[in-house]
């Protein structure tokens, strides 16, 4: 009977594990999945008695219905590949003896343990998700900056060029099938497609060495939720008044070449970005990601053809075409939620001049930090998809040996329990359409 209790326990700890997996796939808040997981958690432990659960989370705290905290308590403390902390607590009847009911301290803090790598994922997934969001804004933007020079300089006529830019400026806004632009200067109005004036608006001033005065305005055509300055990005705020220098003529032209030798570099790591996340998002592995992170990590540098690079991750090395080490070299560490270390380095082939970290830019220090937060993240994902695999195998083998425990407890003739027993065994086998039995 023990041993019955005993697989009982496991299939209900399996089953919990598995509704976690599917309640943080949901397309809810990050709070409404820690408040629901906290719901979950009690629920593998229901043969016990009343189990009471709470999660702490960036300084959040979610608790179980009937919320008791008792002085049996078993708790996980975990960190996100993106430093965020948390823990995991369950608390026990006070007086139950957890060994007269199948369970063991090991099997639930691994439970516990489980739960909480499934939680520190979810929140790298809702992490890639929000960097996309903010890389692709920061991509539009810079492309809006890039098109506004371009224009300038093709020696067209203001005019022409005022026009030419009204035309584009909404593509570079957060919402721009709801945007609409419109330039004055002097005594003529420019205007985009679709234009509306209404009461969402960013307007920056400026004037031209000429004396002429002039305006950008940037309409929203619907309401949106409030952000830094209405409805509009503090980003957005920096980019019109950029436009509006190039547009004055009042940028000399070192800083312009400044703010393009900018730009370019900062698009070549936004694209580093995005396409690292495409090959996480798509590879089949994190061996066969790594691999391809590293072909095309050198083009988000800002000498290209002077950057080689390796990843290292638990014994695996990866390198880019014709590597080598050198003296200049950047290096970023990660760690994975089950421990695994990994390191990403960019050399540098030849000097080059001094910039904020060696011949380095901060920019493409935050662009390491941000990669290895991306790749342990991934690595997390591979952890999980491991974890759910096991679990359906071992919860198809506690079913089998369950059911075989019932056959056998009924007492019926051997020949008859054997031929039973026969018949359900194949369902515990990992290929079970495909696999037969004989006794």
């Amino acid at each position: 009977m023990h041993a019955l209790v005993s697989d009982n326990s496991e299939i209900h700890r399996a089953s919990a594990i598995s509704r976690i997996v599917s309640v943080l796939g949901k397309q809810i808040s990050f709070q409404e999945k820690l408040q629901d997981v906290c719901e979950i958690l009690p629920k593998a432990f229901q043969f016990v008695g009343e189990v009471s659960a709470c999660i702490e989370f960036e300084n959040q705290t979610y608790r179980s219905t009937a919320f008791s905290q008792a002085n049996q308590v078993f708790s996980y403390a975990f960190t996100t590949p993106d430093d965020s902390k948390g823990e995991i607590r369950l608390f026990f009847p006070a007086g139950k003896n957890i060994k007269e009911n199948g369970l063991s301290r090991d099997s639930v803090n691994q439970y516990v343990a489980e739960a909480a790598m499934l939680i520190s994922n979810a929140s790298s997934a809702v992490r890639l998700s929000k960097l996309l969001y903010d890389n692709s804004e920061r991509l539009k933007e810079l492309k809006g900056i890039r098109r506004t020079t371009e224009v300038l300089n093709k020696g067209n006529s203001l005019e022409a060029s005022l026009m030419e830019i009204c035309s584009f400026l909404p593509e570079a806004w957060q919402f721009p099938s709801h945007c609409a632009a419109r330039i004055t200067y002097g005594d003529k109005v420019f205007t985009s497609r679709q234009f509306n004036e209404t009461d969402w608006v960013q307007k920056q001033v400026f004037e031209t060495p000429d004396n002429q005065k002039g305006s950008i305005e940037i309409f929203y055509l619907k309401e949106f939720p409030d952000a830094d300055e209405g409805p509009f990005l503090k980003e957005e705020r920096d980019l019109i008044d950029n436009l509006a220098a190039l547009i004055s003529g009042t940028v000399s032209k070192q800083s312009l070449r400044e703010l393009l030798t900018q730009n370019t570099e900062r698009l070549k790591e936004l694209r580093g970005i995005n396409q690292t996340s495409k090959i996480l998002k798509e590879s089949k592995s994190i061996s066969e990601s790594l691999k391809l992170i590293c072909s095309i990590l050198p083009e988000a540098y800002q000498f290209p053809q002077d950057t080689v690079v390796r990843i290292r991750y638990e014994n695996l090395t990866f390198t880019s075409r014709d590597f080598r080490e050198t003296s200049h070299v950047q290096r970023q560490e990660f760690d994975t939620p089950n421990g695994h270390k990994g390191i990403i380095e960019v050399f540098y082939l030849k000097d080059f001049p001094e910039a904020d970290e060696g011949p380095f830019l901060n920019e493409e220090r935050n662009l390491l930090i941000n990669l290895a937060g991306l790749i342990a993240g991934s690595a997390s994902k591979d952890i999980l998809n491991n974890l759910l695999y096991e679990n359906r195998e071992r919860l198809k083998e506690l079913h089998v040996i369950n059911h075989t425990s019932y056959i056998i407890s009924q007492g019926r003739p051997i020949d008859e329990t054997l031929q039973k027993i026969c018949y359900i065994m194949p369902r515990s086998w990992q290929y079970s359409r495909y696999t037969a039995v004989r006794i």
